[in-house]
This record gives C-alpha cells, sequence and structure tokens, in this order.
C-alpha cells in the first residue's frame, strides 16, 4: 500500500486538485432555497402509507417467543439431567432397568408381516 501512495505523490504531489471559491458557503442556504421551485402550485403532496412486513412488525416477538423457547428447552435439559450430589442418586428417568425380554426386533418383524418360509417362496415364485 505504501508503495501506491509514494507512486501517487511522486506523480501528482501533494497540491489539492480543488479549490472551493472564496465565500461559497456563506449564503449557500439562501441560493440553495431561491434555486428550488415554489412549493405554492396548486398540488399537493399525496403521502403514501406502506405497511411494514410481516418480519419488521413482529420481530421482537419473535425473538421474545425464540429466547423464551431455548431458555425453557435448557432449563428442562438441566432439570433432567441433574443429579443429586448429597445421595449419588439418579432420577427415575435415569434408573438402569434390566431387559428380561429376549424379544427381538427380527421377531417382531416376522410376527408382523405374518410371513413364513412357504410365503416366502410363493412370492419369489411369482416374480418373473
Amino acid at each position: 500500500m505504501e508503495k501506491e501512495e509514494k507512486y501517487i505523490e511522486a506523480t501528482f504531489g501533494r497540491k489539492a486538485p480543488f479549490k472551493v471559491p472564496d465565500g461559497y458557503f456563506d449564503n449557500f442556504t439562501a441560493r440553495m432555497m431561491d434555486s428550488l421551485p415554489a412549493a405554492d402550485n396548486g398540488q399537493t403532496a399525496v403521502i403514501c402509507n406502506i405497511k411494514p412486513s410481516f418480519w419488521r412488525r413482529y420481530r421482537k416477538v419473535v425473538a421474545t417467543a425464540a429466547a423464551s423457547v431455548c431458555i425453557g428447552l435448557v432449563g428442562l435439559g438441566a432439570y433432567l439431567h441433574h443429579e443429586t450430589s448429597d445421595t449419588g442418586e439418579k432420577h427415575v428417568a435415569e434408573a438402569e432397568v434390566p431387559v428380561t425380554s429376549s424379544y427381538s426386533s427380527a421377531d417382531a418383524l416376522a410376527d408382523y408381516a405374518m410371513l413364513d418360509s412357504n410365503d416366502m417362496y410363493a412370492y419369489m415364485a411369482d416374480i418373473k
């Protein structure tokens, strides 16, 4: 960056290329008001009432609701995963329950489909 600045300074120098005439801003406001058209020409200004979008109207409500849900979920998670440090006991939801059933998901699938090997052979024979 410094290399470019040195090149520009060597080429053009440090002199400002533009200059404001003396007294230019002394009566600038009066000259500007004189150059504007007169307001009394029989026309009235039309003001459009544009409704803001849904997001603009309700963004604070949506943000508050989202923050409330997040705080609620964090609080619920902390409550459910809280262990009492006094006795070392866990909540009932976290207690381990021994599984005494040998009924597997494969058995459940076979019972749901109600298929035996003869039915499977019949289905496979129909496919051509």
